[in-house]
């Protein structure tokens, strides 16, 4: 027994459908173009020139910035 008469799918084949075109490594990268390269840049010479403390602040800051934040309430004016 055939698999595409016990599918009900008869001799032709769907068509596939129009995919879009996935994106090369470049357009993935954040920081290789335009602004997000210029901000980049910039934010790396300046991590450069902080010194260890001041490093591991940021690098605190961005790991709790990073954390998704549960059960926050949020105080709204009456």
């Amino acid at each position: 027994m055939d698999l595409r008469s016990c599918t009900g799918l008869g001799k032709e084949l769907p068509k596939l459908a129009n995919l879009p075109k996935r994106k090369s490594s470049d357009e993935v990268t954040w920081g290789s173009k335009g602004k997000d390269a210029r901000v980049l840049s910039k934010f790396l010479r300046l991590l450069g020139k902080a010194n260890e403390q001041d490093r591991k602040i940021i690098l605190l800051m961005a790991q709790k910035m990073a954390v998704p934040r549960q059960n926050v309430v949020h105080l709204q004016n009456e």
